[in-house]
């Protein structure tokens, strides 16, 4: 895929990295294949990231805060 983006999709795509980020916090290639599912979703429906996020895992938000992510040092 080529990574030349206009910079209003630069900042979709970064919202689209954002919220992979929440959904998937410790696998990087799962993060990277729904942001460029994301990406290409937001686009042709004309929705949100987020809504897009939410339509996946409509608690999320909740989780989140009740669980924060523990980091895992090595």
């Amino acid at each position: 895929m080529d990574y030349d983006y206009s910079h209003p999709d630069w900042q979709l795509m970064q919202k689209c990295n954002k919220y992979a980020k929440m959904l998937f916090p410790y696998n990087v290639n799962d993060q990277h294949t729904w942001a460029e599912h994301c990406f290409h979703a937001s686009k042709r429906r004309n929705v949100s990231p987020k809504q897009i996020m939410l339509e996946r895992s409509p608690n999320i938000n909740s989780v989140h805060l009740q669980r924060p992510v523990k980091p895992y040092y090595y």
